[in-house]
């Protein structure tokens, strides 16, 4: 299907969120200029690894800053603060990120106690993004 053709954009969602070719879904999304259109599409796809995928074709800085900051998955918030820009969003992710992976490890060999061990995979990368971007 030659989707470039098409400009109606609520066709092209459609064709984003139902048809069967991958190709032919992220090609209509490319397509779409209305930032709630492509938000409303990505966010209802159920297997975070094809969101990611989607969001590697989005251009738009409202859409990506909504899934910096709201998408329910820590790897694909963590894949969009790497490929954002915007300082605030990035500040904003890198303060506020829920996000908490916490394990136990004995403290040492010797030892039986166990220590947890708190990260914030989240902030990390976007506090890692600020500083390549040259944000202090």
């Amino acid at each position: 299907m030659a989707v470039k053709n098409i400009s109606d954009e609520s066709v092209l969602a459609d064709i984003a969120k139902n048809d069967s070719s991958s190709d032919v879904r992220i090609e209509s999304l490319k397509n779409i200029k209305d930032c709630s259109y492509v938000i409303d599409i990505v966010k209802n796809i159920s297997d975070y690894s094809v969101r990611i995928e989607f969001i590697d074709n989005i251009t738009d800085k409202k859409a990506l800053s909504y899934f910096a900051l709201n998408d329910p998955n820590p790897s694909v918030r963590i894949h969009v603060v790497r490929i954002i820009k915007d300082e605030s969003v990035l500040r904003d992710v890198a303060n506020n990120d829920p996000y908490l992976y916490a394990h136990s490890e004995y403290e040492s060999i010797d030892s039986w106690e166990h220590i947890t061990i708190r990260e914030y995979p989240v902030r990390d990368a976007a506090k890692s993004r600020l500083y390549k971007l040259g944000y202090d």
